[in-house]
């Protein structure tokens, strides 16, 4: 099954508008720029004392002892290993078949890593693991023999946030797990009761190197090779972290608004919005978990219906193109299926057919004018839509159940149409608006901007939390959750919404059609 890409949904937009090809914000180093740790991933600060200088192992001579990996201060050592296709010639470092980085690793095994859930076949940090000698040998020697499959082990030093100010208290509502990582080699700032280990540190655990901002975890159990700490269990549901450590909604996809605020239909015991779905077998706390989740999504997609056909009016009235007006009616009908999809889903954890109710919404327009219009369309389309797309393409990655995984790609696939006609939408107000529609553009790149430069998002809070921990159900972690929206903004919302202003004032650039 073919997964989303942010780089294949950015030129999916720019393509439907005509405009050029452009690399994402942080896809094109500057020349030289030597490789860094992921994308939102923490930085450490300098160190007091000179570091010890890393370095990576290089290709080996027969017969030469490979050259040990030495990190510095405020670093730690990572490994992993896993497995390389069957005829894989790999490269020179040490081993025929095991290549100088982990970048062809299909699948990863053995991790000692800070940040293992990132680090899955076809991420791109694992070209910044160098291979390990003698982890392979050890490895193959307790590793089991029934695959042709050749087993390669890689390393690294990584930065470590290290804290002095660790967290003394628990937010309310929040729960704690013991996470454990390989100490360091020196630490700046040692625990009184393990000095190998720093005292407390701020640890980058999520998908797409983004990190939690609020936990300076305390060190609660050492051993001289590992280092354990306190760390806050993540936000349950969809919901993200702020750093006073409440758990919140961020805003995706097109919701349906009455006097600002979404709305959605109560969920009720009933037939006729419910696609028949098959889902694994599980504990009964955690289908009842996955129901809840499950039928919340549900009830924005089936919201999400009346704002598309609310939206085709909208474009009616302000005499938009014919093609525009039936890519919204069609949109409409996605939802209907996204829809029925989702309530089928928690139906079947719940056990029981689950619908929605009664929709309280208004008959009214919303937006009079190219400049509401483009607005809605930027905040709910062009942002919302890309970021929905994107966050179904990761969830069905995570997820282990194959229908729902099939249902979450369907639905990556239609939200990523949905945001191309937010930004077809937009071009054509811009062409007919001008100036006053080029300024909310402009508005709305100064505000992705704003956001991509802090280290923690801070997502309006919507609707009641529902409680669902495992990415297994197809319900992204609220970390998750908050790194895809941030790679959304950075590699798609913001190249994207350049392009178009770059080129609107050369009406050659762009084609006559919306």
């Amino acid at each position: 099954m073919k997964v989303l890409r942010s780089r294949s949904l950015r030129h999916r937009i720019l393509f439907a508008l005509g405009l050029p090809l452009v690399p994402a914000c942080h896809e094109t180093p500057p020349p030289g720029t030597p490789p860094g740790p992921p994308f939102g991933a923490a930085v450490p600060t300098p160190p007091a004392t000179a570091a010890i200088p890393s370095a990576s192992i290089a290709p080996s001579e027969p017969g030469a002892a490979p050259e040990p990996l030495r990190c510095g201060t405020a670093e730690v050592r990572e490994s992993l290993c896993g497995l390389l296709p069957p005829d894989s010639q790999g490269g020179s470092a040490g081993l025929p078949a095991c290549g100088a980085t982990a970048q062809g690793l299909i699948w990863i095994g053995e991790r000692r890593a800070i940040n293992a859930r990132a680090l899955e076949p076809e991420s791109p940090d694992l070209v910044n693991f160098s291979f390990d000698a003698k982890g392979t040998s050890e490895y193959a020697a307790v590793a089991s023999t029934d695959q042709v499959n050749r087993r390669c082990c890689y390393h690294r030093c990584a930065p470590l946030r290290v804290v002095t100010n660790t967290r003394a208290t628990i937010p309310q509502g929040r729960s704690t797990r013991l996470q454990c990582i390989p100490a360091p080699a020196k630490t700046r700032h040692p625990s009184a009761a393990a000095p190998q280990c720093p005292a407390g540190v701020e640890l980058p655990i999520s998908h797409y190197g983004a990190r939690h901002g609020f936990d300076n975890a305390p060190i609660k159990r050492a051993t001289d090779t590992e280092c354990c700490y306190e760390v806050l269990e993540p936000c349950t549901g969809s919901r993200t972290e702020l750093p006073d450590g409440q758990c919140v909604y961020p805003t995706r996809g097109r919701p349906l608004r009455e006097g600002g605020v979404a709305v959605v239909a109560e969920t009720t015991a009933r037939p006729g919005w419910t696609e028949a779905i098959t889902v694994g077998d599980c504990a009964t706390g955690e289908r009842q978990r996955a129901a809840e989740a499950w039928a919340r999504e549900g009830a924005l997609e089936h919201a999400s219906v009346a704002s598309f056909a609310r939206f085709a009016l909208e474009l009616m009235a302000l005499a938009a193109p014919a093609q525009l007006v039936e890519a919204a009616l069609e949109a409409a009908r996605d939802e209907v299926r996204h829809a029925a999809a989702s309530f089928g889903i928690a139906s079947a954890f719940a056990g029981e057919l689950i619908g929605p109710g009664p929709l309280a919404v208004s008959t009214g327009l919303v937006a009079t004018d190219l400049v509401q219009l483009a607005e809605a369309c930027l905040r709910d389309g062009c942002v919302g839509e890309t970021v929905a797309a994107l966050e179904a393409a990761e969830a069905g990655r995570q997820t282990n159940l194959a229908e729902v995984s099939s249902v979450l790609a369907r639905i990556a696939d239609d939200e990523a149409r949905h945001a191309e006609l937010a930004y077809r939408v937009v071009a054509w107000a811009l062409r007919e608006g001008r100036a006053p529609v080029r300024f909310i553009i402009e508005r709305t790149l100064a505000e992705v901007h704003a956001e991509l430069a802090v280290s923690t998002l801070s997502p309006a809070n919507v609707n009641a939390p529902v409680p669902v921990d495992d990415d297994r159900f197809g319900v992204l972690s609220p970390t998750a959750a908050l790194a895809v929206r941030r790679h959304a903004l950075s590699e798609v919302v913001a190249p994207c919404l350049t392009s178009l202003l770059t080129t609107s004032s050369d009406p050659a650039s762009a084609r006559a059609q919306p």
